[in-house]
């Protein structure tokens, strides 16, 4: 009985030992802890800020202000008199930069849906 439950280690020892064994043994523990580590759910330290800065960005606090700059930067062209290039340029730099900052809110407000569905779904 004693040398059959040697040749029983024996061969348990030169399995584990094996290459191959080694390599799927490895590749096991390697993947699963790639699959551990995909379904944690509590995110990059950097997803919290960029999330309130978003928030910030396309609520409706930057909706009022892009109206705000829009129609400050036509009052100042329309009204302005004569402006020099340098405030001219400004204004309307004021202009550009409140319709960017308020495109996305001003879309979902006009047709009631996303800019980014109403982007995918133009005309190709």
């Amino acid at each position: 009985m004693l040398k059959s439950m040697r040749r029983v280690a024996g061969k348990f020892v030169e399995v584990l030992t094996n290459r191959t064994f080694l390599m799927m043994a490895g590749w096991a523990l390697v993947s699963s802890a790639v699959s551990y580590a995909s379904t944690s759910t509590t995110g990059l330290p950097w997803e919290t800020p960029l999330q309130t800065v978003k928030q910030s960005l396309t609520g409706p606090v930057a909706a009022g202000i892009s109206v705000v700059g829009i129609a400050a930067g036509g009052m100042a062209l329309v009204f302005g008199g004569e402006l020099s290039e340098f405030a001219k340029r400004s204004c309307y730099a004021v202009i550009a930069t409140a319709v960017i900052v308020g495109a996305g809110t001003i879309m979902s407000t006009l047709f009631s849906s996303s800019s980014a569905v109403i982007a995918m779904t133009g005309g190709f």
